[in-house]
């Protein structure tokens, strides 16, 4: 695993909703790239989360590729306000439209990386002809909706399958990881394949020692592991 470049994509849903700002500043100062964002509209799932005005203000302010995550009934609405919010990242939920690969191809052209969510009730074979254009899939380790779940161990088979095909048939698409991620599972997941683990109440804001220690202690544990040959 040395040499292998893996991303903590923290997620701000899991942070301190009274002071978002202190909790973007410390993800600042400790070298963070990346920033999951949750966007809910309350009918894909019962929940809301960060508005287009929160992203585009976090994008104009600092320098994370906003990685945005789309639980909505309508995805297609929303991929040219979010470009103009300067997303970097869009992932759509499978179900969420009958026409994936379009929007897959909506999203490439506006200049964002296009991403496939699978829910952890659906089979990775649904994928097969969204794979060849995807730029990452992102597997549900819960239920989507709500933080502070447990991680479902059926997400880690998963992982397996996803990097069995993107091997056996040559396709570059990243595999992301999202929610129940911990200090154990972690280390499965990206033994497994995951090259993106988002990072929230297991994690990053476990709010044992306070941000700043917590995220440096989740980092330091991940490049261990990725420094660790053992498969």
């Amino acid at each position: 695993m040395k040499n292998r470049e893996l991303l903590i994509n923290p997620t701000l849903a899991c942070g301190n909703f009274l002071n978002y700002q202190e909790n973007l500043d410390i993800l600042e100062k400790v070298g963070n790239t990346i920033l999951h964002l949750d966007v809910m509209d309350g009918h894909y799932v019962p929940n809301l989360c960060f508005t287009l005005d929160q992203i585009r203000l976090i994008s104009r302010n600092y320098p994370f590729l906003p990685d945005v995550h789309l639980m909505v009934t309508n995805p297609e609405d929303y991929i040219e306000p979010l470009r103009q919010a300067g997303a970097a990242y869009l992932s759509f939920h499978l179900d969420a439209t009958s026409f994936a690969i379009r929007l897959i191809n909506q999203i490439r052209s506006a200049g964002m990386k296009a991403g496939v969510v699978l829910n952890p009730s659906q089979p990775v074979s649904l994928l097969k002809e969204t794979l060849p254009f995807a730029d990452y899939i992102l597997l549900m380790g819960v239920e989507p909706g709500f933080s502070g779940q447990s991680f479902i161990p059926g997400t880690i088979d998963k992982i397996s399958e996803l990097s069995r095909i993107r091997e056996e048939e040559g396709y570059h698409f990243l595999i992301e990881v999202d929610g129940g991620i911990d200090d154990d599972n972690s280390i499965v997941c990206i033994r497994r394949g995951a090259d993106i683990l988002v990072s929230g109440a297991f994690g990053v804001f476990r709010n044992r020692d306070g941000l700043e220690q917590d995220y440096l202690a989740f980092r330091q544990h991940i490049m261990a592991a990725l420094e660790d040959g053992t498969p």
